[in-house]
């Protein structure tokens, strides 16, 4: 059974083309582009590289066997750099018998595993044959790898074999001369590929365009006949539809003319009776004409009367509201000015209250260095006395008595009894309160 195919799918390592199962995983042969640029083209299974495939990568080419996305089989790597393997893989490494050559000419031939050389033979880049053998986990990468054990071999035999071994050495150089026209013939292979399966799909949607096409035109030939007998009926039915319509008509002329005639004899009798109707309306509309003329002129005089009356109340009540505004804008205008001169006289008292407050602290301050000076002066006199008291006694006179109205003034120690007192000082109203 074919395989479905598919062009450009996107998966998870790039875009395919080729076969895959009712899953739509890949399966059978086609060819993925890499998205970091490589390419695979072979076989899969259960979208898994498995079978016979080639990958090239950004270093190596492998041409060979894979089982589950892994090298294994037979198969050949060659690197950009020279090196080339043939032989025996097993899970993704080198194992089993096979052969290795360096970039240097020198190769290997024998068995290998886990990616090391074990034991075989090596061919120098001169031609000459040594059985060798190799320990432990060597690079076989490596253009320095030295054999562990090397024996030289020059039997017939031997010479045989390495000539077999150059020509395979040479074998390689002209197939790797020939790489870039390999890999442009595998370019076009596949660029060809493509293009069969475009065509197997074009083919594909020719042939169900075809198979439309034909029953298209199946279609259109039952047409065509339910078309031919619809056209018969229609022929038929438009005929026995003409004679029906000809019967319509005259039975309808029939009808129509009995109709005009009831019709007519209606309206003679319908516009007799309009006449009698609208001579009587319009005898009975003049006499309510008349009756509601009178009636108006009679509504008409007692509203002018109403109007007069209302007229003149309402011109009063404007005369006396204007009156009162015009009082009350007077008074309004008395106030405001009452007003005005309570503020200018209220302006006058706080200056003329301002100033006697600056005058009381004047005199407070003045009142103040007085009592200063006459608590001066009662001390001087104080001490006068004491020491005319001391001068009395030493010379035996009577004492000389100071009055309290001599203290009053500060004529000196001796004072003057003829002296006159300082006049008392007037305090304003206010000096009281500002005293204490």
């Amino acid at each position: 059974e074919r395989m479905p195919t598919v062009q450009d799918k996107a998966c998870s390592d790039g875009k395919y083309t080729g076969e895959v199962d009712d899953k739509g995983l890949r399966d059978g042969n086609g060819v993925t582009e890499y998205s970091w640029g490589g390419r695979y083209e072979g076989h899969y299974k259960k979208d898994k590289k498995d079978g016979k495939g080639v990958e090239r990568g950004r270093a190596s080419t492998y041409d060979g066997e894979w089982k589950a996305d892994q090298k294994d089989g037979t198969g050949t790597n060659a690197w950009k750099n020279g090196r080339r393997y043939e032989g025996a893989w097993k899970a993704d490494e080198i194992s089993g018998e096979g052969r290795w050559r360096w970039a240097d000419g020198r190769s290997f031939h024998g068995l290998f595993k886990a990616d090391c050389p074990v034991k075989g033979t090596l061919v120098d880049e001169d031609g000459v044959v040594y059985a060798v053998t190799y320990s432990g986990k060597v690079d076989i990468g490596n253009e320095a790898l030295k054999p562990a054990t090397r024996t030289k071999l020059a039997s017939p035999a031997q010479e045989d074999f390495a000539k077999a071994a150059q020509l395979w050495v040479k074998g390689i150089e002209a197939a790797a001369s020939l790489a870039p026209l390999a890999e442009k013939v595998a370019e076009l292979e596949a660029v060809a590929k493509k293009k069969e399966i475009e065509e197997k799909k074009h083919a594909e949607v020719l042939g169900g365009l075809d198979a439309k096409l034909s029953e298209a035109a199946k279609a259109d030939e039952i047409a065509s006949k339910v078309f031919h007998g619809l056209d018969e009926q229609a022929k038929k039915a438009e005929k026995e539809s003409s004679d029906k319509v000809s019967k319509a008509e005259k039975t309808a002329q029939e009808v129509v003319d009995k109709a005009n005639k009831e019709s007519s004899d209606a309206i003679a009798k319908a516009e007799k009776a309009a006449a009698d109707i609208i001579a009587k309306a319009n005898k009975e509309k003049d006499a309510a004409i008349a009756a509601a003329k009178k009636q108006a002129d009679g509504v008409i005089k007692e509203a002018e009367a109403e109007k007069a009356e209302s007229t003149s109340k309402v011109r009063k009540a404007s005369a006396d509201a204007r009156s009162k505004a015009d009082a009350a804008n007077k008074t309004c205008q008395a106030k405001k000015k009452a007003a005005a001169e309570a503020k200018a006289a209220a302006d006058k008292v706080r200056k003329e209250h301002d100033k006697a407050d600056k005058e009381l602290k004047d005199a407070n301050k003045a009142l103040g260095d007085q009592k200063k000076a006459h608590d001066a002066a009662k001390k001087m006199l104080e001490d006068a006395e004491s020491e005319l008291k001391g001068i009395s006694s030493k010379k035996n006179r009577p004492s000389v008595a100071l009055t309290a109205s001599r203290c009053q003034s500060p004529s000196g120690p001796r004072g003057d009894s003829d002296a006159e007192a300082p006049p008392p000082i007037r305090r304003p109203p206010s000096f009281d309160a500002g005293w204490r």
